[in-house]
């Protein structure tokens, strides 16, 4: 990363500290001289929410910044199982409550902002815009038991004025994304049984992340069955790439149908072929394999459509 920032937690009852990975394109001091404005892509790792850290993404975050012109904030968020749900989600919203607050030194357009990430990070980067509505409009978040979660306000320390609301999320970008915990492990298996993904790991997963009482109905843990009011909120253009050999498609696939005939979204779906998930994070220390830079620069392609507001054709 080019620089990085430690904040503190302000939203979860856990208190603590996340760090913020920035990278940004050449010619970014001399544009902050100048006064120009980029526009920001907010990134969350993968990991089950479990495993991994922010700087694992460093490709993806470098291909972002060369063929977009955009800065990426990467967050490394704070992992289950000792920060379970909904711990990540709240330190993502913190994570955009801090870019709010610090725009105008960081020079970052916040009419232009996308949301995008893998895995796990992927259900952040659906879940965390949902979970701020909620706190810019002081209702807070009822994950737990249907009480509401302990917590500073925020809003002390980000004044909710004119300016933080609005942030404008022009676009996601969700790479082979979780966003229906309420099918079971089993079930996702079933869908696609050549998924090779060990079901030791994938327990491990849930049973670190989800610790009971969690509603696995709630729309902040299950973007894929949240209500339609909820998915109309989300912004107009979305591109999601999943893997053709993943357990998780079947459900990314019902959540893509459901954007596109309940609220018209445009959305961009590639189904890449002969791969499983997190096909892009094999540990090649030379170079990208040629189907990761071919889909990583078609994902780059569509994010900078995004930023530049040109209409996204439906794939």
């Amino acid at each position: 990363p080019s620089f990085s920032r430690r904040i503190r937690t302000t939203l979860s009852s856990r208190k603590g500290y996340i760090d913020l990975y920035f990278y940004v394109p050449v010619g970014y001091e001399e544009g902050r001289l100048e006064q120009d404005k980029y526009s920001v892509l907010v990134h969350f790792h993968g990991g089950g929410f479990t495993l991994g850290r922010a700087r694992d993404d460093a490709r993806w975050c470098q291909a972002v910044v060369e063929k977009t012109g955009a800065v990426v904030v990467n967050v490394d968020y704070r992992r289950a199982p000792q920060y379970p749900c909904p711990i990540p989600m709240e330190d993502g919203c913190d994570a955009v409550l801090w870019i709010i607050a610090h725009a105008d030194e960081l020079n970052l357009d916040l009419a232009r902002v996308a949301t995008g990430g893998f895995s796990s990070g992927g259900n952040l980067a659906v879940t965390v815009p949902l979970r701020l509505q909620e706190e810019l409009a002081g209702t807070g978040s009822p994950l737990k038991g249907g009480k509401a979660i302990e917590r500073d306000d925020a809003r002390q320390r980000f004044p909710a004025d004119d300016r933080s609301k609005q942030i404008n999320f022009i676009g996601m970008i969700l790479w082979y994304p979780t966003v229906d915990y309420s099918i079971t492990r089993e079930q996702k298996r079933q869908a696609v049984p050549t998924d090779p993904v060990p079901e030791f790991m994938s327990t491990m997963f849930n049973e670190s992340y989800l610790q009971p009482p969690v509603d696995l109905m709630n729309p902040f843990v299950s973007p894929g069955r949240a209500p339609s009011c909820f998915l109309a909120t989300l912004p107009k253009k979305m591109v999601i790439l999943c893997c053709e050999i993943d357990m998780l498609r079947p459900e990314v696939e019902t959540f893509r149908d459901r954007l596109v005939s309940e609220q018209g979204k445009e959305v961009v779906y590639h189904c890449i072929p002969d791969v499983q998930h997190a096909f892009d994070k094999a540990p090649n220390p030379l170079r990208l394999s040629p189907v990761v830079a071919k889909y990583y620069s078609i994902a780059c392609g569509e994010l900078a459509q995004i930023f530049a507001g040109n209409k996204i054709n439906d794939c």
